[in-house]
C-alpha cells in the first residue's frame, strides 16, 4: 500500500510540475498514473467487499462507484488548485525564480 502511496505523490509532483511550466507530456502523464490509482483503489476495495462474502452484483456496483468517486474527486482536486489564487501565486514565483536562474 505505502508503495501506492508514494506511487500517488510522485504522479502529483509531475503533474505539478507540468502545470508550472506549462507542459503538455507532464500532464499527460500525470493523468495516466491518476487514473491508475483510480483503478487501484476500486479494485482494493472491491477485494475488501469479496473477503466479506458480499454478492458479486454488490461488489460490481461499489467498484464502479469507487471509481467514479475517485476520478470526480481528481477532477475536483485539479480544477480548485487551478483556479486558485494560491496556485497562481506559486507558478509566478517559480517562474521568477526559473527566469533569474537562467
Amino acid at each position: 500500500m505505502w508503495r501506492w502511496v508514494c506511487f500517488a505523490l510522485i504522479v502529483t509532483w509531475i503533474g505539478l510540475t507540468g502545470a508550472v511550466f506549462q507542459r503538455s507530456l507532464p500532464i499527460l502523464i500525470s493523468a495516466v498514473g491518476c487514473l491508475m490509482v483510480a483503478i487501484y483503489l476500486s479494485c482494493q476495495i472491491t477485494a475488501v467487499i469479496g473477503g466479506m462474502g458480499v454478492p458479486s452484483s454488490i461488489q460490481t456496483v461499489m467498484s464502479l462507484a469507487t471509481f467514479g468517486a475517485s476520478g470526480i474527486l481528481i477532477v475536483v482536486i485539479a480544477q480548485t488548485l487551478r483556479q486558485s489564487e494560491w496556485f497562481d501565486a506559486f507558478v509566478m514565483q517559480v517562474r521568477h525564480a526559473h527566469s533569474r536562474a537562467y
